[in-house]
């Protein structure tokens, strides 16, 4: 008997219970600072996730065309005072001109421009962002 045996997954949608030994589970490493989409079934399932936070400076090499681009990070980080303000100062190797992410509570998305202070945001540990670069960089913080 596996130690899934018996144990039980509420589906939120249905409010019925599922057996945990009748859910698929694959195993893989996280890559860093690396952002991963998963696709789930239409019914309502429980995902783990197990590991550390990292507590070493992290770094992350960005690359965009010639003339910039926008590119999706997100923080290996707990974290609760990073704001978007801050990402200019961690990139190097090129400009950050605005970092966008979504904020769920208004359903809107909300723009930070450096030029216009003001418009600064406090970021969210798990979240992922859209940045606005001039160049290729690397996207440096401490987590």
């Amino acid at each position: 008997m596996d130690d899934t045996e018996g144990r039980l997954v509420l589906d939120s949608m249905t409010r019925r219970k599922t057996p945990m030994h009748s859910i698929k589970f694959v195993c893989f490493s996280i890559v860093a600072i690396t952002v991963f989409t998963f696709a789930m079934a239409t019914t309502a399932e429980t995902l783990d996730l197990n590991g550390t936070v990292p507590t070493e400076t992290q770094s992350r090499t960005i690359t965009v065309p010639a003339n910039g681009g926008w590119v999706v990070i997100a923080f290996d980080s707990l974290r609760t005072d990073i704001h978007a303000k801050d990402i200019p100062t961690m990139y190097s190797g090129g400009n950050v001109t605005q970092v966008v992410g979504y904020d769920e509570a208004t359903g809107t998305y909300k723009t930070y421009n450096p030029l216009l202070p003001f418009t600064d945001f406090l970021l969210v540990p798990g979240h992922a962002y859209w940045i606005l670069v001039t160049a290729s960089g690397t996207l440096t913080y401490q987590p």
